[in-house]
């Protein structure tokens, strides 16, 4: 008999200390990575994050959880509707 897995949406929540360090949980994949942005994909929709001097301290897609270190300016979500090809180009230019 073949045990059959159901994907289970993890829970979405962001911490913010200080500006300084953000933990993000319900993370599903981080689509990019530079010093001044972080897109990454969410349960509850794609992301970006934007500061300066940000680093991934910690990254488990496992358990769905992000923590960035760095100055932070904004964290935005875009719209559900639209679809996640190109959408960051589009989006956040």
């Amino acid at each position: 008999m073949e045990a059959s897995q159901t994907a289970v949406a993890l829970p979405h929540s962001l911490k913010i200390e200080n500006r300084r360090i953000l933990t993000i949980s319900g993370v599903e994949d981080v689509d990019s990575f530079h010093e001044q942005e972080i897109d990454l994909v969410t349960t509850a929709g794609l992301m970006r994050v934007t500061g300066r001097d940000l680093h991934i301290r910690s990254l488990d897609l496992e358990s769905g959880q992000l923590c960035v270190e760095g100055e932070l300016d904004a964290v935005a979500y875009a719209p559900k509707e639209i679809p996640r090809q190109g959408l960051m180009a589009r989006l956040f230019t």
